[in-house]
C-alpha cells in the first residue's frame, strides 16, 4: 500500500487482512520485524502489491511448527494494518471484562 493510499484502498486492504486472519491464510502479525531501507520487488503479503526500490519495507520472520521459519516482505503501512486488525482479533477473542476464566 502507497503512503498517499486512498481510504477506499486502506479500507479493502483492511477488510482483506480481517478475512485472511479469520481464515488462517495469513499468520498473525508477530514475529521478528526488520526493517528494510529500499524494497526489493518482492510481494506484500498483505496486499499483494510489489515492494518497490522507492519504498520502504519490513521483513517478517515467524515461527512455525518445529524448526520451519517463513520470512515474509510487506510495506510499512501494510504492516501497521496487519498488527492493529492482529490485536483487535486477539483482543476480541479475550474473556469479557478481562475475566480470566479461571474460578
Amino acid at each position: 500500500m502507497d503512503a498517499d493510499g486512498s481510504q477506499e484502498q486502506f479500507r479493502a486492504i483492511q477488510n482483506r487482512v480481517r478475512q485472511r486472519l479469520a481464515a488462517g491464510a495469513l499468520p498473525f502479525g508477530t514475529g521478528h520485524v526488520s526493517a528494510v531501507p529500499r524494497g526489493s520487488g518482492a510481494q506484500c503479503v498483505v496486499c499483494d502489491a510489489s515492494v518497490d526500490p522507492e519504498q520502504v519495507a519490513c521483513e517478517i520472520e515467524h515461527f512455525g511448527e518445529g524448526p520451519q521459519r517463513t520470512t515474509v516482505t510487506v510495506h510499512v503501512a501494510c504492516y501497521w494494518l496487519w498488527r492493529v486488525e492482529t490485536l483487535r482479533l486477539v483482543a476480541d477473542r479475550l474473556p469479557e471484562n478481562g475475566a480470566s476464566g479461571v474460578a
